[in-house]
């Protein structure tokens, strides 16, 4: 719950109280004319300081009905106190769903830079590929960077009301900034592609890219759904219509149309992940903005996404060979990369979803049979291709697919988000270290090292590493529990 609701709910509820209970009281129409401006003051605050989140609608509508209602010219007790009972149940329920759905804030540990980020401008950084031959529509990018932190020690007055501010809506003093310069550095920086999950209409791992930004690196996140230039908002419809309708296993016929969808999906998304490079390389030889000229480092560059955008990153690093690393967050695998498997370090991540059993394969339901062969398939390809290349494979116990995405986040009822049993913070906290460990290592070529990735002490994840087959015995692995 943010301090913010908390102060609306208060001094709504005290208004409420000393209207009802000393009335007409003219002794008392100071205190609550005070209560009333303190009141108004507040619901402006909560829609100035977090926006219009569903819960803040309850909030206004609350302390709106509150004024109208002490305003009024009522004088009869009993209208009085039926008219408290409904306001201050709008109160209460306000605070429930704050509590419910609280502000999701980063539970990592930010790096020793905030985040800045600008949305990247296709139109005159054009992908090759022509709209005729994507089966998705053109992509966005949005570029997320390391800024310079502002010395603690000489905090302007803005600084620390901007500080104030942060906390009473419940985020993080080192929110993210549009729009600002990158930090000042000697070389250039580490980059890393990020592709969401089946939609890929919205970014699903906000909190690991600014994570991963914090740390030094520049995050190019890839979506898709935007409304096109000349579009017509019925054929916008139906685009997102069809980027958002599900995989379907009700029926034989239809699991071969998902997967054919899903094969083409990754694919085409992976061909637009080599475009997105060839853009971030026009980028670094001349950004009109003078933001990145120069400040791209694209000898060092890593890629990684959640669900099918996990299978993206893997089959974009098998297709493109500037990539020098891919992880995938809990992502089946498609495309060419399935059978082929990756000759590059490769860190896959799943929930602790069980090997399916005989008694999956023969069920009567077309759905779970077609799960069951997903997941043996996947499983089966994953272990014989990091045998043959060697990779890194990590098993959280008490994680569900939602775990590795910040939806897990939105409430601590799993009920609602899906997550797994295990605390969301401590999931989110064991596949963020993995996460940013392995990029540091195998990308920005600092400490820690691979050792650090062996050495950490998780008991909820399961590691397994297999060393590349020119540094070991192809088939031998190193398991940490």
């Amino acid at each position: 719950m943010r301090p913010i609701d908390a102060l609306v709910a208060s001094v709504g509820i005290a208004t409420i109280i000393v209207w009802t209970v000393l009335q007409n009281d003219v002794r008392v129409r100071p205190v609550v004319a005070a209560l009333m401006v303190v009141l108004a003051l507040a619901c402006a605050g909560e829609v100035a300081l977090t926006g219009w989140r569903w819960t803040t609608l309850i909030a206004c509508l609350a302390g709106t009905l509150t004024l109208i209602a002490v305003l009024a010219p009522i004088t009869r007790a009993s209208v009085i106190y039926v008219a408290a009972v409904p306001l201050t149940g709008l109160y209460t329920i306000m605070l429930a769903a704050s509590a419910v759905y609280p502000p999701v804030t980063a539970p990592g540990a930010a790096g020793p830079y905030r985040v800045g980020t600008t949305p990247l401008d296709l139109a005159s950084n054009s992908a090759a590929r022509s709209q005729a031959a994507r089966t998705d529509p053109a992509p966005e990018i949005n570029v997320w960077y390391p800024i310079a932190r502002p010395e603690r020690r000489a905090r302007s007055l803005r600084a620390r009301l901007d500080g104030i501010a942060a906390w009473l809506a419940a985020r993080a003093d080192t929110a993210v900034i549009s729009g600002a310069r990158p930090v000042a550095a000697v070389a250039p920086f580490p980059v890393l592609l990020y592709f969401s999950g089946w939609e890929g209409t919205r970014v699903d791992d906000v909190f690991a890219i600014e994570g991963l930004a914090s740390d030094g690196f520049v995050v190019a996140s890839v979506t898709y759904g935007a409304r096109a230039p000349g579009q017509s908002q019925e054929d916008h419809r139906r685009e997102l219509a069809r980027l958002e309708r599900p995989m379907e296993f009700s029926s034989e016929a239809s699991a071969r149309e998902s997967i054919a969808r899903a094969e083409e999906r990754v694919r085409s998304r992976a061909r637009d992940a080599h475009d997105v490079l060839d853009v971030l390389a026009r980028l670094d030889a001349h950004d009109p903005s003078g933001r990145f000229t120069g400040r791209l480092d694209l000898n060092r560059i890593g890629i990684f996404g959640y669900s099918l955008g996990g299978a993206v990153a893997a089959e974009a690093t098998w297709l493109d060979p500037r990539f020098k690393a891919a992880a995938n967050l809990d992502g089946w695998h498609f495309g060419e990369v399935a059978e082929q498997g990756l000759d590059r370090p490769y860190l896959f991540m799943s929930d602790a979803t069980p090997l399916p059993t005989a008694a999956d394969f023969s069920s009567r339901n077309p759905a779970t049979r077609t799960v069951a062969s997903l997941n043996e398939r996947d499983n089966r390809q994953s272990m014989r291709n990091m045998l043959r290349h060697g990779g890194i494979y990590v098993v959280i116990a008490g994680t569900t697919h939602v775990n590795f995405s910040d939806a897990a986040l939105r409430s601590p009822l799993r009920r609602l988000t899906g997550a797994g049993p295990l605390s969301a913070r401590r999931a989110y906290l064991i596949f963020e270290t993995y996460l940013r460990l392995f990029f540091a290592h195998y990308v920005a070529e600092a400490q820690p090292s691979r050792d650090a990735l062996r050495a950490l002490r998780f008991p909820e994840a399961q590691v397994q590493i297999w060393e590349p087959p020119a540094n070991a015995a192809a088939g031998t692995a190193a398991v940490t529990r």
